[in-house]
């Protein structure tokens, strides 16, 4: 049952959702767009979170 895996922390899961969404909203505010390290990384499948 693959299915159950997504629903074992919702809870922990939306609290780190949100802490990286505000993490990325305060450095995108001090780095110059384009230019941030974090979402620079080769092995990530895009350059910015799709839910910011």
């Amino acid at each position: 049952m693959p299915h159950q895996a997504g629903r074992q922390q919702p809870v922990a899961l939306r609290e780190y959702l949100r802490k990286t969404v505000i993490n990325y909203r305060q450095q995108s505010q001090t780095q110059p767009e384009g230019k941030d390290p974090i979402y620079q990384k080769d092995d990530l499948p895009y350059t910015r979170p799709v839910f910011a």
